[in-house]
């Protein structure tokens, strides 16, 4: 076969456009409002910020924590800026967005988001399993077990569906039972995943409408660091106390 049957072989046809898109082009797309110029000679990207642990948190507003704040600020220091960090409620947050006065926002969006015909959005860097995971050999099967969860994940609906009983608890440390969680925190907590699969959440960071030349570099950066195991253990460090 040859070299190219093999490659769209083994690759999804969607990661060869992304591979493509963000390696092969020599050209941005049309940017009326130079948006990467414009930040550069700026010297700060304006990014939104929404507490949402551990994607973004606001322990600090001149300097917020989390995962995507991380990110955020490795790319912008990679292009020589700072960021100039924005906090607010969401629904403020978006409408600075669409009228183009931040240049990003992040808060553990995902592709799903409610606003997604409003605004723009980077491709799904980091996709989030949330998974059934035990200390001992994972179960095959939920029907009629207690599954340990924590508070505010509204897995609750989700287990009922397999007719499985919610445990609700303020730690998953040293559980009885099996318990349901996004992999990276099976992972950190040394548990042990099943293939039974409550969700699966496309993370992404929103971006004013239209492409610009600014989204393009992001995707590029995100694209490099796309590891989801170093990005699950980063997780997994942002949600400790």
């Amino acid at each position: 076969m040859p070299f190219a049957g093999l490659i769209r072989s083994a690759l999804p046809l969607s990661l060869i456009l992304l591979i493509l898109m963000l390696q092969g082009c020599d050209r941005w797309p049309a940017d009326p409002r130079d948006s990467l110029t414009t930040a550069i000679e700026r010297g700060t990207l304006k990014v939104g910020v929404v507490a949402n642990p551990p994607w973004a948190e606001i322990t600090d507003p001149a300097a917020p924590a989390g995962l995507e704040s991380q990110l955020v600020t490795e790319f912008a220091r990679e292009r020589g800026m700072t960021v100039d960090w924005r906090t607010g409620g969401v629904e403020e947050q978006i409408e600075a967005l669409k009228s183009f006065e931040l240049d990003l926002l992040i808060g553990g969006f995902t592709a799903a988001n409610p606003w997604k015909t409003e605004v723009g959005n980077t491709f799904p860097y980091y996709t989030e399993r949330v998974l059934i995971g035990s200390a001992e050999a994972p179960p095959t099967a939920i029907d009629g077990q207690t599954i340990s969860i924590l508070p505010d994940t509204n897995l609750t609906p989700l287990l009922l569906k397999q007719n499985a009983i919610s445990d609700v608890r303020e730690t998953l440390v040293d559980s009885p039972n099996p318990v349901a969680a996004p992999q990276w925190r099976l992972s950190g907590l040394g548990l042990n995943p099943s293939e039974i699969e409550l969700a699966k959440h496309k993370h992404v960071l929103l971006t004013p409408p239209g492409e610009n030349a600014l989204l393009m570099e992001l995707e590029r950066f995100l694209f490099r660091n796309r590891d989801e195991q170093q990005l699950a253990t980063r997780l997994w460090q942002e949600a400790q106390p």
